[in-house]
This record gives structure tokens, C-alpha cells and sequence, in this order.
């Protein structure tokens, strides 16, 4: 039986992390985007958190990722959640390399040089998620059309690459879903800014409109058959996470007494319970 390892040193120092959480506050409030945050954890290198050290990572494990992202959740959940879906991509290229698949060689190289991978996979009125797609792949000279709209596309103000989903009709009778990168900037990619949602308002997990977007051969990973499994990285960290920040606020609640003073609408406690 595999023995868990104990995690004796942290990524994200806890300073940094209470800066998180004093931000986080504000993020929430004003419906604004985690920058600061999302370059503080670029600094420390964690963007490459799971890539092995030889290509430029920090080598993690999984166990070392979620306990790393549960601490995160429980300072600054929006920041967990919307860094996740770059994450969410960090994790199976590291195990795509160490199956030896090169056809995402170039994924690793962008990551470990500090680019922003977000998912593309939420779509209107569509259930079954990257089992299907609404987003139509058409198959061209050297590559794709991609023409669809992607929801809850987190990190829409810095992502590098959104990785897509998308159907291939062209054989009616085998269908495919086609899993591809298109580029920031790419003629076609409009972002509609249609985020405010309370409490991960930081996540600017905004409409993408694609529009006969063309993508080479070279940028797409995998094609499957409709309907196949695919795998990602587990998230259990993340409502772990939130579930102690919970606590965390109703242990300061709970601990209040005394005189109360208002601060806008919200109630702030002055005189702590001891």
C-alpha cells in the first residue's frame, strides 16, 4: 500500500496567503479579477506546480497540489477555484509526459515559460460537458474550425491558451469531440463579460465566443470517440477548503460579544469574546 507523505513545506507561504484573504474581500466587492494574486503565485512558480522539475517545475505530487489548494480555498476561495482551471490542465500534461505522449511536449514548454491555460468546456444547454459539446469542429486544410460559445470560462482577463471541446460531425455515423488549444488573440475569440456571480466574482469566469476560429493540427491533443471518458485533476480541495473558511468565519462570529458598530451594511465585531 502506497503511504502518504506529510507535507513538511509549503508553497505559498502563509503571509502571502493572509494577503489573499484581506484582497479577496475586495475582489468580491468590486467584481474584479484576482491579477495580483494570480502574479504572486506565478512568482513563487506555481502555475508549474505538478511539472516534473526537469521541465522546469516543482515536481509536486497530487497529494502536495489539493493540500496546497485546500489551504488556498480556506484564504481566498475565488483565487483557488479560478486557478484551478489553469491547474486543472497543469496535472494531466504531467501525467500525459510520463506516459511519454509528446503530442503535449509543447503544452509543458508553455507552462514552464509562465502561460496561462483556462477550460473552455462549460456551454449553454449542455449537460454531458466535454461527453459532448455544442461547439462545432469542422475539419479543414491543416487543421479546424471551431464555432461555438464557452461558459464560466475562468481567468478570461489572463489566459495564454483555452483549451476547447468541440464535436466532429463530418462522419454523422462516428461523431468526434476534438480537444484542442486556441490562442489569446486569435481572430474569431471574443470574450462577453457576463460574470457577477457573489462570492468567485474574482474568477471573471466570463462568456468566449468562437467564431470559425482556425486551430492547426499541431494544437490539438486528442480526439475521442462521442461519449468517451476523459480524465482531469480532482478538485475534493476545493469545497474542503471553503468548508474551513466557513468555520473559520463563524468561530469569529460566535466569539463576539459586547458593543457593535455598522459598517455600511455589515456588522463588524470590536470587542472579541475571550
Amino acid at each position: 500500500m502506497t503511504t502518504i507523505q506529510p507535507v513538511d513545506t509549503w508553497v505559498i507561504p502563509e503571509d502571502t496567503l493572509e494577503r489573499f484573504r484581506e484582497r479577496a474581500v475586495a475582489h468580491d466587492r468590486d467584481n474584479t479579477f484576482f491579477a495580483d494574486d494570480l502574479a504572486d503565485l506565478s512568482e513563487l512558480g506555481y502555475l508549474r506546480a505538478t511539472l516534473p522539475v526537469e521541465r522546469g517545475g516543482l515536481g509536486l505530487s497530487l497529494h502536495q497540489l489539493n493540500t496546497e489548494q485546500r489551504r488556498l480555498a480556506t484564504f481566498a476561495p475565488a483565487t483557488a477555484l479560478g486557478i484551478n482551471m489553469h491547474l486543472y490542465w497543469v496535472g494531466p500534461i504531467t501525467d500525459q509526459l510520463a506516459q511519454g505522449n509528446s503530442k503535449v511536449s509543447w503544452l509543458a514548454d508553455e507552462v514552464a515559460a509562465g502561460r496561462v491555460i483556462a477550460a473552455g468546456h462549460g456551454e449553454p444547454g449542455n449537460d454531458l460537458v466535454i461527453d459532448d459539446s455544442t461547439t462545432i469542429a469542422t475539419p479543414v486544410e491543416g487543421g479546424y474550425r471551431i464555432s461555438g460559445r464557452k461558459i464560466f470560462t475562468s481567468l478570461s482577463p489572463a489566459w495564454d491558451w483555452l483549451g476547447v471541446h468541440a464535436r466532429d460531425d463530418s462522419d454523422p455515423q462516428h461523431p468526434k469531440i476534438v480537444h484542442t488549444f486556441v490562442p489569446r488573440g486569435e481572430s474569431g475569440v471574443t470574450t462577453v463579460e457576463t460574470w457577477d456571480t457573489l462570492g468567485v466574482r474574482a474568477t471573471a469566469s466570463h462568456d468566449t465566443l468562437l467564431d470559425d476560429v482556425f486551430v492547426p493540427h499541431e494544437r490539438t491533443v486528442g480526439i475521442v470517440d462521442l461519449g468517451q471518458a476523459a480524465n482531469g485533476i480532482h478538485r475534493g480541495y476545493l469545497p474542503l477548503g471553503t468548508t474551513r473558511a466557513r468555520q473559520h468565519l463563524c468561530r469569529n462570529s460566535a466569539s463576539c460579544t459586547g458593543s457593535r458598530h455598522s459598517v455600511g451594511d455589515v456588522q463588524e465585531c470590536t470587542q472579541p469574546r475571550r
